[in-house]
């Protein structure tokens, strides 16, 4: 364990054990520990005390989190702005997810084309690797779909077998510094005959799918607030064209403690 480091805790709760528990032995080890929770008064609150950021996202009733999952990305891009001394402001955040929203209808059709997939890829690198990882979770989550969430180029080595014509592959592919890592992948996965959703804001490498959802141009480290609507909506109406309930997914508490 560091000593005299920065440790962030996130948890939408501040219940989850594993947050706490590290939390917990890193402030004895003599670190700066940040909590980042949505609810005032829980365990990793009394933990950080005055160090903690909350997030204001009111009272997340949906199981998967999803409001709290967005929240949290903004509350760690504020943090890491306010650490480098640069400035981020709401009216840069706010367009891209208003996009989103007004594209609703056609995330909802793009769905329903996946209704009886059993399994699916999500692949994104750079800034879109944690996005690609969220949208695989909240596929399992919500839809029961066997879903992997994986670096786009990490796939290229090995998982890329696991490839055939009745298993499709969600690529995030924003026009950022990773566009030619994003393009050899394309390339890669085309060749095995699987069908591909790319969801980018370069139309080049929109030609690269079978469909294609085109993102807004935004700063590379904005991609992930619209990536992760857009994986939200996409999962939720799958969910519901599957004719499950995305709000209470079976098996599933709000609070999960081992």
């Amino acid at each position: 364990m560091y000593t005299n480091g920065l440790i962030i805790g996130i948890s939408q709760s501040g219940e989850t054990d594993d947050v706490l528990k590290i939390s917990e032995y890193a402030k004895k080890m003599n670190n700066f520990v940040v909590g980042i929770t949505n609810v005032e008064n829980s365990s990793l609150h009394e933990i950080t005390t005055e160090n903690t950021i909350f997030l204001s996202a009111g009272e997340e009733k949906s199981v998967c989190a999803t409001k709290s999952f967005t929240t949290s990305l903004l509350a760690v891009l504020l943090l890491a702005s306010f650490l480098s001394d640069s400035k981020i402001s709401l009216d840069d955040i706010l367009p891209p997810l208003e996009y989103i929203v007004s594209r609703e209808a056609e995330i909802r059709k793009l769905a329903e084309v996946y209704t009886f997939a059993p399994n699916v890829i999500v692949l994104g690198t750079g800034f879109s690797y944690s996005t690609a990882l969220e949208t695989a979770l909240k596929l399992r989550e919500s839809c029961y779909v066997k879903s992997i969430g994986a670096s786009t180029i990490d796939f290229l080595h090995g998982p890329i077998a696991m490839l055939s014509d009745n298993v499709p592959v969600i690529v995030f592919a924003p026009d950022d510094e990773t566009v030619s890592l994003t393009l050899d992948a394309l390339e890669a996965i085309r060749e095995t005959g699987a069908h591909i959703l790319v969801v980018s804001d370069n139309q080049g490498l929109c030609k690269f799918g079978d469909l294609c959802f085109e993102l807004p141009k935004t700063a590379n480290f904005l991609y992930p607030f619209a990536e992760a609507l857009f994986a939200q909506l996409f999962s939720f109406y799958l969910s519901i064209s599957k004719r499950l309930d995305p709000d209470k997914p079976r098996y599933l508490r709000k609070v999960t403690r081992i």
